[in-house]
């Protein structure tokens, strides 16, 4: 733990997230560049000493978006969005995504579908 009182970001997201091992400088890697590393979103990742990387804000953003993350957690994803140009445009993309998705929404099912689904059914096992 940080000499502080309280843990410092990474430090909360590695006790919240099992799947976080290190917190070492990452680089991401696609399917595409052959093991190579690559920039995410155009970028390399910022990695601080002390700070959340990349590689534990991107899979948090669609949690984020959502508002889903705890107090400590959300601030230190908005804390690194604010300083890192290629997260924040990861994080506008999803964004401007799920309003298009949302937007092209189909129309709502008629008010009493599930009722008429659930005495077909009847209708059925009778």
């Amino acid at each position: 733990m940080s000499s502080g009182t309280e843990p410092s970001e990474s430090e909360i997201f590695a006790a919240s997230d099992p799947f976080i091992e290190s917190t070492e400088p990452f680089v991401g890697v696609d399917m595409f560049s052959a093991g190579r590393p690559t920039p995410t979103f155009g970028q390399p990742p910022v990695v601080a000493q002390d700070a959340v990387s990349c590689v534990m804000v991107q899979p948090s953003l669609p949690i984020f978006l959502d508002g889903e993350l705890a107090g400590p957690q959300h601030r230190a994803v908005e804390a690194h969005l604010a300083a890192c140009p290629s997260c924040s445009r990861a994080h506008n993309f999803q964004a401007r995504l799920r309003g298009v998705v949302a937007s092209k929404a189909l129309e709502q099912p008629p008010a009493d579908l599930r009722s008429r689904i659930e005495q077909a059914l009847r209708l059925e096992q009778s």
